[in-house]
């Protein structure tokens, strides 16, 4: 049986993504704009399955 990559999509209006690699995570960050909370920073071990772990800016 043919098992396929399965993609876990990020759904919003997510723009200018940037990404990093930390040991075994990898961590992408988004712009949000003048929207707050802001900048989400999401975490994933494989590159498919994201978890948003926390923002950036919180308040100004």
């Amino acid at each position: 049986m043919n098992q396929g990559l399965q993609i876990q999509y990020l759904l919003g209006i997510y723009t200018d993504p940037s990404n990093c690699s930390v040991n075994d995570d990898y961590y992408l960050v988004i712009s949000t704009y003048c929207y707050y909370p802001g900048i989400p920073v999401f975490d994933s071990k494989d590159l498919v399955n994201w978890k948003l772990i926390g923002h950036i800016i919180i308040r100004l």
